[in-house]
């Protein structure tokens, strides 16, 4: 028993690491191949670190036992990052945070421990051999910890798609490595007394919360960051879909007078109309009659874009629409759902001959509520994780938000979202509901009311 907790303790560091990080990483897609390398790397730099500990612990009272002691928590640092960035679907920067978190958590629930462990006058805290009390009580407050930690991020911050401003992972690495590396190795290891360390350890404590603070804020300007950037996408678009509209009508009026000078020499016998005369005039027509004009200039913007994409990949697209009334999305999540809906649509047609390619899609108010509806074929091969269904792409960081983005843009604004799968006729049904808002004096869209029929 005594060999095993002495084990436990010797080994700890990096598992607690990596398995603190999932806090944060837990949402995203784990890369399959990556995986196997990511279980390597973290078998490996357990090992290596625990040596390397060892190591260290017999050069305690060599001078440079403190930046030795820096060198071993950059080195976990490294790997627990490593191990999710071979792992997960994520970017460096995702990465980064994802180790900082784990970090955070790890020293935090050392330093409860050592707390706790001071106050009830527990023996064998530090160094072995360790008392099978402290092995009890660091198990107990670490799976606490760990309890409180995942239930407040894992619901707190529901879309872990990140947007990440790279300045903002400086000052909590910093804050980390200077309260867990400096801070903790001097209060621990130069003449304290206990009652000193006691209050040390409380303010240690203390920064540990506004660290998590910290990393939930970043978490949260990262969703805002998105937002922002689809709102300004948002506004481009409007500017290209007025130039199309420009520039298509004045092809248009060129065209109208080209097609004058045509006619003219057919109506008076002189010659026959050919049909690459008329080809391009006729494809003019057809972009413009891709236009959409719904009164909801978020709605228009989507659903030209998708209409013009399909039209381009002989998608036939039937969008009907009738909306009045303002819901509590946002232009951004509006533009988003919409968009969300129709590519994951489009994604699942374009696997089929072109004679199957055929979308509906249609939005119209029901009593206090939108109904939004959708359906397509498909190939008959769907994916499940958990019980729900994910992209089949094989670069799903390159997903964008998809069918858990729609999920959750919608549950956050009180709707309902249902997928219904007709395997027999291979069939994809989504269908969403949201509450409308009817107060007419302030919660109109941007042209009050329209229809669109294509």
């Amino acid at each position: 028993m005594q060999a095993a907790i002495d084990t436990f303790f010797a080994v700890k560091h990096i598992p607690l690491l990596v398995v603190y990080s999932v806090i944060f990483s837990c949402k995203q897609p784990i890369r399959k191949k990556g995986f196997l390398f990511g279980i390597l790397l973290f078998l490996a730099s357990t090992v290596g670190l625990y040596f390397l500990w060892e190591w260290m612990k017999m050069q305690y009272e060599n001078p440079l036992f403190w930046l030795m002691s820096f060198g071993y928590a950059l080195l976990s640092f490294l790997a627990v990052l490593s191990v999710n960035k071979l792992c997960f679907y994520c970017t460096f920067s995702e990465a980064t945070l994802y180790a900082v978190g784990g970090y955070t958590a790890t020293h935090l629930g050392e330093t409860l421990s050592i707390l706790s462990g001071t106050v009830l006058k527990v023996e064998g805290m530090v160094y072995r051999p360790y008392s099978l009390a402290y092995f009890l009580l660091f198990v107990g407050i670490n799976l606490a910890l760990y309890a409180l930690l995942f239930f407040f991020f894992y619901y707190s911050v529901k879309d872990r798609t990140l947007n990440i401003d790279r300045k903002n992972l400086f000052p909590p690495i910093v804050l980390a490595f200077a309260v867990f590396n400096i801070l903790t190795h001097f209060t621990n290891n130069f003449g304290f007394e206990a009652e000193q360390k006691i209050i040390v350890r409380l303010y240690d404590v203390a920064v540990c919360v506004v660290l998590f603070l910290l990393l939930f804020s970043i978490f949260q300007s990262s969703k805002n960051r998105t937002e922002l950037e689809v709102v300004k996408e948002l506004n481009k678009k409007s500017e290209e879909q007025y130039n199309l509209f420009y520039s298509t009508a004045s092809a248009l009026d060129v065209k109208y007078h080209d097609l004058k000078k045509m006619l003219t020499p057919v109506l008076s016998g002189e010659r026959l109309l050919e049909k690459e005369d008329i080809d391009p005039i006729l494809e003019k027509i057809s972009i413009y009659d891709s236009m959409m004009d719904t009164g909801d200039k978020t709605i228009d913007l989507v659903l030209t874009e998708k209409m013009l994409f399909c039209e381009k990949n002989r998608i036939m697209l039937m969008p009907t629409a009738h909306v009045e009334h303002k819901t509590s999305l946002t232009k951004a999540e509006l533009y988003s759902l919409v968009g969300n809906i129709l590519d994951n649509a489009i994604e699942a047609v374009l696997k089929l001959p072109e004679k199957e390619r055929i979308i509906s899609f249609s939005m119209k108010e029901i009593g206090n509520m939108l109904l939004i509806h959708e359906d397509n074929p498909f190939d008959g091969q769907l994916s499940y994780k958990n019980g729900k269904i994910v992209t089949r792409k094989k670069q799903k960081e390159l997903h964008g938000y998809g069918l858990i983005s729609i999920q959750n843009t919608v549950e956050k604004n009180g709707g309902t979202v249902k997928i219904s799968i007709d395997e027999a006729l291979n069939v994809f049904e989504m269908d969403v509901l949201l509450l409308l808002s009817k107060d007419d004096s302030s919660n109109k869209n941007d042209n009050s009311s329209g229809t669109i029929e294509g």
